[in-house]
């Protein structure tokens, strides 16, 4: 929502499950005052108004009727305006790697929706909405963070990952994006005036 505020100029509108003081807190941190943070439950929450951009990220992958929360997402937008989705890739070398150190993320994922056509199906099937991307993103695989505290715990396998991850970036393989690597699959879609 920051991001969208501060480099777009939109007034943005949050709808959030629980932690609203949270992401309100953090729209005061960073200047947005502008906004406004809804508390409740999305997939019960009637269309109330309609947007020129309607995000989601790691979200629509949580739900196993997730073909229902995208086109509901999409109700959300106004005509002309845009749907932005993004969902992790933790299929492939990804799965792996979670199923190694991290079951328990996996176990909350459904990853039948982690394929782009899967994704962009109920949005083409809505009829009134063009897709302007839907492909996986980014490359660079393996995407913990130095401290996400399963890979911080295994001190061999932290430095592999940093050291593949040079290797990527100096033979400029590290933004190449593909279904076995990319650790993202994102949608953007337009929906007709």
């Amino acid at each position: 929502m920051v991001n969208f505020n501060k480099t777009f100029g939109y007034t943005v509108t949050g709808l959030d499950y629980s932690q609203t003081d949270v992401v309100c807190h953090t729209l005061e941190q960073y200047g947005v005052t502008d906004g406004e943070v809804i508390e409740a439950d999305f997939t019960t929450t009637p269309v109330f108004n309609q947007f020129n951009v309607v995000t989601s990220f790691g979200f629509v992958e949580h739900f196993k009727n997730y073909a229902d929360i995208v086109c509901k997402q999409a109700e959300f937008v106004k005509p002309g305006g845009y749907l932005v989705v993004e969902v992790p890739n933790l299929r492939f070398i990804n799965w792996l790697m979670y199923r190694i150190f991290d079951r328990d993320l996996l176990e909350v994922h459904n990853l039948d929706i982690m394929n782009p056509n899967v994704l962009s199906h109920p949005i083409i099937n809505m009829g009134n909405f063009e897709i302007r991307f839907c492909n996986y993103y980014f490359t660079n695989f393996l995407f913990f963070d130095a401290n996400n505290p399963v890979i911080a715990q295994h001190s061999i396998i932290r430095n592999s990952v940093f050291t593949l991850r040079k290797v990527m970036k100096a033979l400029r393989i590290d933004n190449i994006p593909n279904r076995l690597f990319s650790p993202y699959i994102i949608m953007i879609a337009q929906k007709n005036l």
